[in-house]
C-alpha cells in the first residue's frame, strides 16, 4: 500500500470555547473543528497530505534519515552521500531526490533566517496576553507561531510531532496566562535552532540579551510581587532554561562547525572554549599538560597561543607555554586533514627552544632540568648555541651524549649531530 495518496491524520484534543466554523490553522494542513461530547471540549482533526519525499517514493524508514539530517538545515558530503544511497535503496533516481533536497535546504533557509525574529514577536505576542493588554487568543498566538515550529513547508523538515505538542502548549498558556514562563520554558525547549551561522550569532545575541532582561526583572520584584507568588504560586525562572538552550545549541555549533576556524571564531564570544579556559590557568604543571582539543579550530587557537607565551621573554611560565606548544605539534597529525591552513600555522607557530634555552641560560636549575629536544632541528640549534658558550660546557656534552644515543640508529642525523661535537682542552 503507497504512500502517494495517502493522508496522515494528526488528532489534537485540547478546550476551547465552542466553534462551528471550519479554519485553516497557521501550519497550513486543513483542520475541521467538531464539539465533542464534553462541552467546551473541540476534537481537531488535522489532514496532512503526503510529503514530497514520499510522493517521489521514499520509504518511512528514509523519511526518518532525512528529518534526522535535515533538522538543522544543515548538510555535509556525508550526510548527503547517505541519504542518496538510502533513496536508491527505495528505488528512487538520485538526481530527482539530490533535486528535492536542495529544493529542501533552499525553503528551509528562507524560513530558518526569520526565527529569532519570528520568537521575538511570539513572544512579545504573549507578553501582551499576559499583561491584558490583548484579550488570550488561541488563533492570534498560533498565526504567530515562529515558521520553523509549523509544517507549513511541503519539505517535511519540521520535527514531525511539533505541531500537536505546541497547540496544547498554547491552549494551556490561553487558559491560564500567568503561567507566562512556563509557556515559554515550553518553547524554548521545544524549538529547534537551524545550525546556519548567521542565524547562530542572532540566537546567541537574541538568549544574551533574554538573560539580562530576565536578571533585572528577577532582582527587580517588589513586595507586591513576592506575596502574589507566595498566594497564587510563583511561576518558573526562565535565565536556567536559556542558558540551558544556549548551551545545547552550542554543543551542535561546535561539532558542526568545529573544523571551520572562520565560523567558531563568530561564535566565539559566547562560549567558553579551550583558550578561554587556558587564559585563566596560572599553574605551569596545568598548562604543560593542558588538554588537547577535539577539533580544529580550538586546536589552532592553542597553537597560535602557546607560541605567543612561549616566544615572548615578558611571560610568566614561558617553558609551560613552551612544552605544551611541542605537545601540540606532536599531535599535528590528527588536524592536518581537518584544515587546510593547519599546516602553514604549524610553521609559523612553533616555539624554538633554543629560544628558551638562550633565556634561561643562566639558570642552573633548568639548565640541570633541560631535556633533549625531540625534533631534530631543535636539537641541532641547542648544541650550536651550546657550543658558543664555555661555560655550558657541562650541559653540551651532556646533551650530546644523548643525542648520540637517541638518535643512534639514524646515519643522517648523527653526521649532523657530529658537526657540534663538544671540544677538549686542546680544541680538539
Amino acid at each position: 500500500m503507497g504512500l502517494l495518496d495517502d493522508l496522515k491524520k494528526i488528532k489534537v484534543d485540547f478546550d476551547l470555547p465552542v466553534v462551528s466554523t471550519v479554519s485553516k490553522v497557521a501550519t497550513g494542513a486543513i483542520a475541521s473543528i467538531s464539539q465533542s461530547t464534553t462541552p467546551n471540549k473541540l476534537e481537531v482533526t488535522v489532514n496532512k497530505p503526503a510529503t514530497v519525499w514520499e510522493r517521489i517514493g521514499c520509504s518511512n524508514k528514509t523519511l526518518e534519515f532525512i528529518k534526522i539530517s535535515l533538522d538543522d538545515g544543515v548538510i555535509d558530503a556525508k550526510e548527503r552521500a547517505m541519504l542518496i544511497r538510502r533513496a536508491e535503496e527505495d528505488g528512487v533516481d538520485p538526481q530527482e531526490f539530490d533535486f528535492v533536497m536542495t529544493k529542501a535546504l533552499e525553503e528551509y533557509v528562507k524560513i530558518a533566517k526569520n526565527v529569532i525574529t519570528d520568537m521575538s514577536v511570539f513572544f512579545k505576542t504573549a507578553d501582551a496576553m499576559a499583561n491584558g493588554a490583548v484579550k488570550p487568543d488561541n488563533k492570534l498566538l498560533t498565526s504567530k507561531m515562529p515558521g520553523v515550529l509549523a509544517e507549513s513547508n511541503p519539505y517535511l523538515i519540521a520535527s514531525m510531532g511539533v505541531v500537536e505538542a505546541v497547540a496544547t502548549t498554547i491552549s494551556t498558556f490561553i487558559k491560564a496566562p500567568s503561567k507566562l514562563n512556563t509557556f515559554k520554558a515550553e518553547i524554548i525547549r521545544t524549538i529547534n535552532i537551524p545550525l546556519l551561522p548567521e542565524v547562530l550569532i542572532d540566537f546567541f545575541g537574541y538568549v544574551n540579551n533574554q538573560i539580562i532582561e530576565e536578571t533585572q526583572r528577577n532582582h527587580g520584584k517588589g513586595i507586591f510581587t513576592n506575596v502574589s507568588e507566595s498566594l497564587f504560586g510563583k511561576d518558573i525562572d526562565l535565565v536556567p532554561i536559556w542558558r540551558e538552550k544556549m548551551k545545547h545549541v552550542m554543543t551542535k555549533a561546535v561539532m558542526r562547525y568545529g573544523n571551520h576556524p572562520e565560523v567558531m571564531g563568530l561564535l566565539e564570544k559566547w562560549r567558553i572554549s579551550p583558550l578561554k579556559k587556558l587564559q585563566k590557568i596560572s599553574d605551569s604543571i596545568q598548562i604543560e599538560n593542558f588538554p588537547i582539543p577535539q577539533n580544529a579550530s580550538d586546536y589552532i587557537a592553542l597553537v597560535k597561543y602557546s607560541y605567543e607565551k612561549g616566544e615572548s621573554i615578558k611571560t610568566p611560565n614561558r617553558e609551560a607555554y613552551a612544552h605544551l606548544n611541542s605537545r601540540l605539534l606532536k599531535e599535528q597529525k590528527r588536524f592536518v586533514n581537518l584544515h587546510p591552513s593547519v599546516e602553514r600555522i604549524i610553521t609559523e607557530n612553533k616555539v624554538r627552544t633554543v629560544n628558551i634555552v638562550m633565556s634561561n641560560c643562566d639558570n642552573p636549575v633548568f639548565m640541570v632540568e633541560l631535556k633533549l629536544p625531540e625534533d631534530l632541528t631543535d636539537l641541532l640549534e641547542v648544541l650550536h648555541f651550546l657550543s658558543t658558550r664555555k661555560d655550558l660546557k657541562m650541559h653540551h656534552n651532556r646533551l650530546y651524549d644523548e643525542a648520540l644515543r637517541v638518535f643512534g640508529s639514524d646515519a643522517e642525523a648523527i653526521t649532523k649531530i657530529r658537526q657540534f661535537k663538544p671540544k677538549n682542552l686542546f680544541g680538539f
